[in-house]
């Protein structure tokens, strides 16, 4: 009986200690939990406002009275919703576990309404003539600040890569924006075995999926393949608090051989329904 005491007493005394260690937000911030159905709404808000045919002069008040009828919903102020995201902003890791939950109800909204859910990995196996050559953490949450405004990826050719392959970059983007303009880039850049480069540039100047793609002549091969995703800091005029960042998802890089067969090439060429190229 004694021992029965002991072990429950064990059990209770780690819940506690769990329970204590469990990081938590300070009062005055609005709860991870909370701050996701507030964001989602505010999502929402923002796309009626986009698409309730408003002129662009209309638009600000608009989207302002949206919002402030999201903030009544909460029972919270504008205030105290952009002292939380200063203080999420500066807790990048819990506003990514706050959106990686918010993709998901989005993915699951699409789904609902009869949409395709854009997921790249879905056309592409690694199989012999297709492979992702992504080999870091497939999703990055940017800032305009040095140190976490670029992900950056480099890969150097093995006998794997051929001549004429053909590489393709694909990522979602989501901006997490008060105000003010939207500024990223993205490069994808090839460096053959002449020493010559090939490259394309892509402005993300929404939320979208996006695809950048190289096809390498065919008496040429790839030496080295590179690029980035960067988030500049915007217009001079934004403000410094403004909170800014780009949420980036789903990031894969794909190397397809020649050999591949027609169809399939032209079946990921050919699917732009939700890619903004």
């Amino acid at each position: 009986m004694k021992k029965n005491k002991n072990i429950l007493g064990f059990i209770f005394t780690a819940l506690l200690l769990f329970v204590a260690c469990k990081p938590s937000v300070p009062d005055e911030i609005i709860e991870p939990s909370r701050m996701e159905s507030i964001l989602y709404d505010l999502h929402l808000a923002d796309g009626y406002a986009v698409n309730g045919g408003k002129s662009f002069d209309d638009l600000a008040s608009v989207r302002m009275e949206y919002r402030e009828a999201v903030y009544r919903k909460y029972g919270i102020s504008r205030i105290q919703f952009d002292e939380s995201m200063k203080y999420y902003y500066r807790h990048s890791d819990r506003l990514q576990e706050i959106y990686e939950k918010l993709a998901q109800r989005f993915t699951k909204d699409v789904k609902n309404i009869g949409g395709e859910d854009f997921e790249t990995k879905k056309f592409f196996s690694v199989d012999g003539d297709t492979a992702n050559i992504w080999r870091i953490n497939d999703r990055k949450l940017l800032s305009p600040f040095a140190t976490n405004n670029y992900c950056e990826y480099h890969a150097i050719a093995d006998t794997s890569f051929h001549k004429g392959d053909i590489y393709i970059l694909t990522f979602r983007s989501q901006y997490i924006i008060q105000e003010g303009s939207r500024d990223a880039v993205a490069l994808l850049s090839i460096k053959l075995n002449n020493d010559s480069i090939m490259s394309q540039i892509q402005r993300i100047n929404s939320d979208a999926d996006y695809r950048l793609s190289i096809q390498l002549p065919s008496n040429m091969s790839a030496k080295e393949v590179s690029g980035f995703i960067f988030m500049g800091k915007g217009d001079i005029r934004d403000g410094l608090t403004t909170i800014k960042l780009l949420n980036v998802t789903n990031i894969v890089l794909l190397r397809i051989h020649k050999s591949e067969s027609k169809a399939r090439i032209d079946a990921i060429n050919q699917d732009s329904s939700l890619i903004n190229e």
